[in-house]
């Protein structure tokens, strides 16, 4: 019964080594892909493919496409020849055994190099095949961008930046804080609304002191600014609105709370002054 009851409990939990990948303040789940290489939805069940074809990659575990003709035929990532996933050249990195990652050189927030602004998280790998040209182990840096689709369709970008030494961008709204709005980086819809806002005034401004300038002569300086009585008019406007609302606060704080009246006063509250002359100062109902 308890062996039953674990079995229903533990993967709601999900697997602690794809959603435990803790950078700053923020949590990322890599489950959701890892779902989609067990269950052989992408790459006809090899993993995630690389742009050209040739690098198999799993997600969380050693799910890249085999190589046969390694004694680990089992990996995180495996590289091939050609995109026909033949003949194996390397693996290029093992999924550690360790549960979870901790942030620092393994884990780290991934930032943009143009905006400068972080925009997901990074993983590096130290563990490839032995590679006889830098006398270690090969490594791989994986880039997990903040972007709106799930996964790269058309395949990650695979890069041999030096010999042995590989970095991947992989775009996916796992790697954003808020998978469900992957955008959420990017400006507000307040921000949107107010820069439409200042751009129609612009044109507004502009587009009616060249009108005015144009087909109403005589028109010099202030004049040109279109509308001018009623924006000069807006300041008392305000004035008005506000000296009206001010009177219906006190007219509804009157009626609705006693304290503000006094009763024998006929509704002018006596206040004493400093030197306690008993002297009214007035405040004329609203």
């Amino acid at each position: 019964m308890i062996f039953l009851t674990l079995l229903l409990v533990i993967p709601a939990f999900g697997d602690p080594s794809c959603n435990n990948f803790k950078v700053g303040d923020h949590t990322f789940d890599l489950t959701p892909l890892r779902t989609l290489v067990t269950g052989s939805t992408v790459n006809g069940g090899n993993g995630f493919k690389s742009k050209d074809g040739t690098v198999s990659m799993g997600m969380c575990g050693q799910q890249a496409k085999p190589c046969l003709n390694k004694f680990a035929t089992q990996s995180f990532m495996s590289q091939f020849a050609t995109s026909a996933l033949a003949t194996c050249t390397s693996e290029a990195a093992f999924w550690p055994q360790a549960l979870t990652f901790k942030e620092g050189d393994s884990l780290k927030k991934y930032v943009d190099p143009d905006t400068k602004k972080s925009k997901g998280f990074t993983l590096k790998f130290n563990n490839g095949d032995y590679c006889y040209d830098i006398t270690r182990e090969r490594e791989v840096t994986i880039n997990f961008i903040c972007d709106e689709q799930e996964y790269p369709k058309d395949g990650f970008t695979f890069t041999e930046t030096s010999t042995c030494i590989y970095q991947v961008d992989f775009p996916t709204k796992h790697a954003c804080e808020d998978p469900g709005n992957p955008m959420s980086g990017g400006l507000s819809g307040g921000s949107i609304m107010i820069i439409i806002f200042l751009v129609l005034v612009f044109v507004y401004c502009v587009g009616g002191v060249v009108y005015a300038k144009r087909f109403q002569t005589g028109k010099e300086g202030m004049e040109l600014i279109p509308q001018k009585d009623f924006w000069c008019a807006i300041p008392n406007y305000t004035k008005i609105g506000c000296m009206i609302s001010y009177q219906w606060v006190c007219e509804m704080s009157k009626a609705y709370c006693p304290c503000m009246k006094d009763k024998d006063s006929g509704g002018y509250a006596e206040y004493e002054t400093e030197e306690g002359n008993g002297t009214n100062a007035s405040m004329s109902q609203m």
